[in-house]
């Protein structure tokens, strides 16, 4: 698969009328492969609803970093946004050793957990070489949700 090219056709896909976008992406795709994985992207971007709309006030926050969150413990920060803060994790029950990445939702109102809950559904049913694997899942001591997903080293993504 020619992921650049999926890429593009995705990117320009985006621009079209929603109504036509499966019609523009089947003509434009050289092969059925790529028109489906192109339109499985757009699927998934149309599912993801509300969790793309503007994040929530930022809320400061000490760092959890040396807090256990299931198997995890959690190393050092590696970022923040609007909804959570994301950690470099190491698995910690003694099970196997794996590195992480574990991104803690901030105590918000529950009326935000539906939008962690929903990125997170998505990422469980995503398959894709450009995105992080969900790992792991579930709720802290303190009751706020959390995901646990491939640790990807490398820049940060707004770089």
């Amino acid at each position: 698969m020619d992921w650049r090219r999926v890429e593009q056709l995705f990117d320009e896909a985006l621009d079209q009328p929603a109504a036509e976008r499966e019609a523009w992406v089947r003509r434009m795709a050289a092969d059925n492969a790529l028109a489906d994985e192109v339109l499985s992207l757009l699927q998934a971007a149309d599912r993801s609803g509300a969790f793309l709309a503007p994040e929530a006030p930022e809320v400061a926050e000490p760092s959890a970093t040396g807090q256990r969150f299931g198997a995890w413990l959690l190393q050092s920060r590696l970022g923040s946004g609007g909804m959570g803060e994301v950690y470099r994790a190491e698995r910690a029950d003694g099970e196997y050793r794996q590195s992480a990445a574990l991104k803690l939702m901030r105590p918000l109102p529950k009326s935000y957990w539906g939008r962690f809950q929903a990125e997170r559904q998505i990422l469980a049913e995503l398959e894709h070489p450009g995105v992080a694997r969900l790992l792991d899942g579930g709720i802290s001591d303190d009751g706020r949700p959390y995901m646990v997903l491939e640790y990807v080293a490398g820049a940060p993504i707004d770089d």
